[in-house]
């Protein structure tokens, strides 16, 4: 069991009968699912504070499930407190089920928001969120951990609109990637060192962010029509999973690739050009570029892009 206080962090084994829900939270919703686990928020019945209680989505079957669930909460433990890292509290197994109790991030995840948006994201709100994240990157990779799942779904506001990262099931160390022990994490934003099982390190983090980045600028640039198809809630497009535009952007070919999103290029076209975002600073634009460097030694570090975000949020 992995139990969290306000100072530190410890391991403790204990048997099933030691620690069930239904003693100490009451369920409220379904928060959302995920290839092997759901969430959901519940309540402590004693304190009445909110939690987020992560379930496996089925029985812990087989050993490779058992260590995945198990991984996540050992990657957790070793990363210290911090207010941009959600916190883990305690883990459990339950009737064949693996539980995590996780603090609650009651403002909802970044994809929820990002697929709401009507209007343009300002540059400020932009380089605040880049901020915020790589400072918590920055404390994972300080760590020697990388977490190989960077995307809107797993990056969590807080009601005051801060933002955490969250969800470390996919999370290894570099022993791990020394041992080739690492699980690929969503395709859409899957550096391609990772998918040629290449030896990677914290830069795959970077490309992932590279892309979450890309959609922020990208999504709701001078216009809100280039996002959403006119008249419709509908995504104009969207960010591919596979195919020649997916292939582009790990090319390098990123100009290329946002024409080719926006149908006004051949699919097929190598452009590899400046990448021009309206309304979106030339800064910002080549940010996005290095970050989705083909080329893992070339992306910027965590600490660097943390540092020159901070000074545009001065």
């Amino acid at each position: 069991m992995l139990l969290t206080t306000e100072l530190s962090r410890h391991h403790r084994m204990s048997s099933e009968a030691d620690f069930l829900f239904c003693d100490h939270f009451e369920f409220l919703e379904h928060l959302g699912s995920g290839a092997f686990s759901e969430v959901h928020k519940a309540r402590n019945k004693k304190t009445g504070v909110l939690y987020a209680i992560k379930r496996s989505s089925k029985p812990l079957g087989t050993r490779s499930n058992r260590r995945r669930l198990l991984r996540e909460v050992v990657t957790v433990d070793l990363l210290p407190l911090n207010e941009r890292i959600v916190n883990y509290f305690r883990g459990w197994q339950q009737d064949g089920f693996f539980f995590i109790q996780m603090e609650l991030c009651a403002g909802g995840c970044m994809r929820s928001w990002m697929d709401k948006l009507t209007e343009p994201v300002s540059d400020d709100l932009i380089w605040r969120i880049v901020s915020q994240v790589c400072e918590g990157l920055n404390v994972i990779h300080s760590c020697e951990e990388v977490h190989l799942d960077i995307k809107p779904a797993n990056l969590l506001f807080t009601l005051d609109g801060n933002v955490k990262i969250g969800d470390f099931g996919t999370c290894i160390t570099s022993a791990d990637v020394a041992k080739g022990d690492a699980e690929e994490g969503d395709c859409v934003y899957l550096a391609p060192e990772v998918l040629r099982e290449d030896h990677f390190s914290s830069a795959a983090d970077m490309f992932g962010f590279g892309l979450v980045l890309f959609e922020l600028a990208a999504m709701a640039g001078a216009s809100s029509r280039c996002w959403r198809a006119e008249g419709t809630a509908e995504l104009a497009w969207a960010l591919p999973k596979n195919g020649p535009v997916w292939q582009q952007i790990r090319d390098g070919h990123i100009a290329g690739a946002w024409l080719a999103l926006q149908g006004k290029s051949p699919v097929e076209s190598t452009a590899s050009g400046e990448l021009i975002i309206p309304g979106r600073t030339e800064e910002m634009c080549q940010l996005i570029c290095r970050l989705l460097n083909p080329l893992p030694k070339e992306r910027p570090t965590a600490k660097v892009v943390m540092e020159l975000s901070a000074a545009k949020c001065q």
